[in-house]
């Protein structure tokens, strides 16, 4: 396929490909056929990760599932923060709870999610900070072993 030539050099060294689908991008029978074709099709195995960014998506998990792909559980702005684990990955974007790409976390709510996310089952688990307009401006970084 057209899309994995270019990176066919590096692909062993590609834990994950993210696919981002647009806000409008709704979980309707018509757009769940497109993601099955489209992943059958694409043969990442289970190195897909999808971001939805349309909330009706959290209902529909199992498109992913279907695929073999993971869903990507985001944390932003009027989506669910629910985390998710599936076929046995565990990807998760932080983007903001309040705004997009603006929003400083607690360390109690990271630790929040750390928690959760220790008791759930995946052998792979990312999780990226994706909030990059006003983040840290203590120039405070916490970590912690998940």
């Amino acid at each position: 396929m057209k899309f994995k030539s270019p990176f066919e050099e590096m692909e062993d060294k590609i834990s994950f490909w993210l696919f981002q689908t647009p806000p409008d991008f709704a979980a309707t029978p018509e757009n769940t056929t497109r993601i099955s074709k489209f992943f059958s099709e694409l043969n990442l195995g289970n190195s897909a990760v999808i971001e939805f960014r349309h909330a009706s998506w959290w209902d529909q998990k199992n498109a992913c599932k279907d695929v073999g792909a993971a869903f990507c559980s985001v944390d932003a702005p009027d989506l669910p923060r629910e985390i998710v684990s599936m076929n046995d990955a565990l990807y998760l974007r932080l983007h903001g709870r309040e705004a997009w790409y603006a929003y400083v976390y607690s360390e109690r709510e990271l630790e929040e999610m750390i928690e959760a996310i220790k008791n759930l089952d995946a052998r792979k688990k990312y999780i990226y900070l994706n909030n990059n307009h006003g983040m840290l401006p203590n120039g405070k970084f916490i970590m912690s072993h998940v």
